[in-house]
Protein backbone atom coordinates (compact mmCIF):
# COMPACT_ATOMS: atom_id res chain seq x y z
CA UNK A 1 0.00 0.00 0.00
CA UNK A 2 2.64 2.09 0.68
CA UNK A 3 4.45 1.86 -2.32
CA UNK A 4 0.85 2.77 -4.27
CA UNK A 5 1.63 5.68 -2.38
CA UNK A 6 4.60 6.69 -3.87
CA UNK A 7 3.97 5.18 -7.42
CA UNK A 8 0.04 4.32 -8.57
CA UNK A 9 1.22 2.06 -11.86
CA UNK A 10 2.66 -0.90 -9.27
CA UNK A 11 0.88 -3.51 -9.40
CA UNK A 12 0.08 -4.36 -5.77
CA UNK A 13 -0.67 -8.20 -6.18
CA UNK A 14 2.24 -8.81 -8.87
CA UNK A 15 4.96 -7.02 -6.38
CA UNK A 16 3.32 -8.78 -3.54
CA UNK A 17 4.04 -11.69 -5.62
CA UNK A 18 7.62 -11.05 -6.55
CA UNK A 19 8.45 -10.06 -2.67
CA UNK A 20 7.30 -12.84 -2.05
CA UNK A 21 9.41 -15.06 -3.91
CA UNK A 22 12.43 -13.12 -3.55
CA UNK A 23 12.23 -13.27 0.50
CA UNK A 24 10.84 -17.26 0.72
CA UNK A 25 14.30 -17.78 -1.26
CA UNK A 26 16.63 -15.72 0.66
CA UNK A 27 15.00 -17.74 4.18
CA UNK A 28 15.68 -20.88 2.61
CA UNK A 29 19.08 -20.08 1.80
CA UNK A 30 19.25 -18.92 5.31
CA UNK A 31 20.33 -15.22 4.60
CA UNK A 32 17.28 -13.78 6.48
CA UNK A 33 15.35 -15.06 9.47
CA UNK A 34 11.30 -15.80 9.27
CA UNK A 35 8.85 -16.48 11.51
CA UNK A 36 5.62 -18.13 10.72
CA UNK A 37 2.64 -16.47 12.46
CA UNK A 38 -0.71 -18.12 12.34
CA UNK A 39 -0.30 -19.48 8.30
CA UNK A 40 1.57 -16.16 6.71
CA UNK A 41 5.54 -15.90 7.40
CA UNK A 42 7.31 -12.65 8.43
CA UNK A 43 10.82 -12.14 7.84
CA UNK A 44 13.23 -10.49 9.81
CA UNK A 45 15.83 -8.98 7.77
CA UNK A 46 18.52 -8.21 10.42
CA UNK A 47 20.19 -11.59 9.97
CA UNK A 48 23.08 -10.65 12.26
CA UNK A 49 22.60 -11.02 15.85
CA UNK A 50 25.36 -10.80 17.15
CA UNK A 51 28.92 -8.67 16.27
CA UNK A 52 31.77 -9.80 14.63
CA UNK A 53 34.66 -10.26 17.10
CA UNK A 54 37.11 -11.43 14.24
CA UNK A 55 39.57 -8.70 12.74
CA UNK A 56 40.26 -8.20 9.42
CA UNK A 57 43.58 -8.06 7.64
CA UNK A 58 44.14 -5.52 5.20
CA UNK A 59 46.15 -7.14 3.50
CA UNK A 60 43.49 -10.01 2.70
CA UNK A 61 41.61 -7.50 1.09
CA UNK A 62 40.36 -7.77 -3.11
CA UNK A 63 41.87 -4.97 -4.52
CA UNK A 64 39.99 -2.55 -5.27
CA UNK A 65 37.48 -3.03 -2.52
CA UNK A 66 39.50 -1.13 -0.01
Amino acid sequence: AKLNDVDAGIEIERFTSIATLVLSGLFEKGLIRGVDRDGEMHYDLSKVTEANDGAVNPDLIAPGLD
